[in-house]
C-alpha cells in the first residue's frame, strides 16, 4: 500500500488542507445562508402545519413519530417546492434539479464501486449513507467529504473489484439514472402533490435498495459469467453520457426561452431569495442547490488534478496531454457528472493494464 502522505510527495499540498476546508463552506454557504434568510424556519413551520404559505398541503406524517417525521418532511417540502411547477416563481430551480440529480448518478455509481472494491476497512464502504448524506444534508459539503477521501485512500491503492460486481455494476449504473425519474418526472406527467410527495421519499430512500440490487445481479452474473470486456469504464461511460445529455438539454432550453437566463439558473446570488414573500421557499431551494452544483464542480476539478498527478502513468503523459484541461473542459462543457466520469474511466482504464492488486 502507498504511503498516506503520497499527495504531498507528489508536490501537491495535503488533500485535507484542501477539500476539507471546502467541505466546511459548502455547508455553510447552503444551511447558514438558508438560516440567515430565515428559510430554514419556513421549512419547519411547513412541516408543522402541513402546507406552504400559498396554502398548498405537505403531506406531513409519514411514521405517526414526529422525530422521524420531520427530517422527512422538511426534505419533502424542500423538493416540493422546486417540483410543483404551478407556483414556483421561476422554471430555473427545477431546471436546476434535473441536471444536479442526473449529474450526482455518476458519483452514486463511484461510491458503490470503492465499496465492493474494499467492503472490510476504510471509510468508503457503505454507499448508500454517501448517497444519503448528499441527499440529506447537501452536495456541497458530502461530495466534497467523499472526494477527499477517494484522493486520501483510494488514488494511492485501488484493490481490484471482484469480478462478478464489476460485471454488475452497469446494471446498477441503469438504475441509477431510472431512479432520477421518480423524483423530477410525476408532476409533469399529472401526478398529485401527494404522489410527488411519495416519489421525493421514494428517491431518496432508494440508495437502501442500490446495494442489494448490485449484489443480487453480481450473484447472478458469478453463474452467467463475464459479458463485459471492461464493466466499470462502461458504468462511467453510460452515467456519465446521460448526465452529459441532460445537462445539454437543460442548457438548450435554458438558452432558448427568453424568459429564463443561465446565469439564473447556475450562478449562486443570494438576491434571488425574497425574505418575506410566498414563493421564499422555492427560491431558498434554488440557491441551496446552486451552491451543490458549484461545489460539485470544484470538487472534480481538485479530482481531476490529484488524479492525473498521482496517477503515475498519467503523469508520465501530463505535461504533452494537458488533461486537467481536458477535465476542465470537459466540465464545463457537459458538467459535472461529465467530468467526474471522464477521470474515472480514464482511471480504471489505467487500472485495467497495471499488474492485479491483492485486496486490502
Amino acid at each position: 500500500m502507498a504511503p498516506s502522505n503520497q499527495v504531498s510527495v507528489a508536490g501537491l499540498p495535503d488533500i485535507n488542507s484542501i477539500l476539507l476546508p471546502l467541505s466546511i463552506i459548502g455547508f455553510v454557504l447552503q444551511w447558514g445562508t438558508m438560516l440567515v434568510q430565515g428559510s430554514l424556519t419556513q421549512y419547519i413551520i411547513v412541516a408543522w402545519q402541513g402546507h406552504f404559505p400559498s396554502g398548498t398541503p405537505v403531506k406531513n406524517v409519514w411514521t405517526g413519530i414526529f422525530p422521524l417525521d420531520l427530517p422527512l418532511v422538511i426534505l419533502v417540502a424542500f423538493f416540493q417546492s422546486l417540483l410543483n411547477l404551478a407556483e414556483i416563481p421561476r422554471l430555473e430551480g427545477y431546471l436546476l434539479l434535473v441536471d444536479l440529480l442526473f449529474a450526482l448518478t455518476v458519483p452514486g455509481v463511484l461510491v458503490i464501486a470503492e465499496d465492493r472494491r474494499n467492503r472490510k476497512t476504510g471509510p468508503l464502504r457503505y454507499p448508500a449513507f454517501w448517497q444519503m448524506l448528499w441527499g440529506f444534508f447537501g452536495v456541497a459539503s458530502a461530495v466534497s467529504t467523499y472526494t477527499r477521501l477517494y484522493i486520501k485512500h483510494r488514488l494511492p491503492n485501488s484493490p481490484n473489484i471482484p469480478s462478478d460486481q464489476a460485471q454488475a455494476l452497469p446494471f446498477t449504473a441503469v438504475l441509477q439514472i431510472l431512479l432520477v425519474p421518480v423524483v423530477v418526472a410525476p408532476y409533469i406527467l399529472g401526478a398529485t402533490l401527494t404522489q410527488v410527495a411519495y416519489g421525493i421519499v421514494a428517491y431518496f430512500l432508494s440508495p437502501l435498495i442500490a446495494g442489494p440490487f448490485q449484489d443480487l445481479i453480481g450473484n447472478l452474473m458469478a453463474r452467467i459469467g463475464p459479458i463485459f470486456s471492461n464493466p466499470v469504464v462502461l458504468s462511467y461511460y453510460i452515467v456519465g453520457t446521460f448526465s452529459t445529455v441532460v445537462h445539454w438539454a437543460v442548457v438548450l432550453f435554458t438558452f432558448r426561452s427568453p424568459e429564463l437566463d443561465l446565469f439564473t439558473l447556475y450562478v449562486p446570488n443570494p438576491s434571488i431569495v425574497r425574505r418575506g414573500s410566498p414563493t421564499q421557499i422555492s427560491e431558498s431551494g434554488h440557491h441551496f442547490i446552486q451552491y451543490g452544483y458549484l461545489f460539485f464542480n470544484i470538487a472534480v476539478l481538485i479530482l481531476g488534478k490529484y488524479a492525473s498527478t498521482l496517477d503515475s502513468r498519467v503523469a508520465e503523459r501530463a505535461q504533452a496531454n494537458h488533461p486537467l484541461l481536458t477535465v476542465t473542459a470537459i466540465t464545463l462543457v457537459g458538467g459535472p457528472g461529465a467530468g467526474m466520469a471522464w477521470i474515472l474511466s480514464k482511471r480504471e482504464d489505467t487500472l485495467a493494464t497495471r499488474a492485479p492488486v491483492k485486496d486490502s
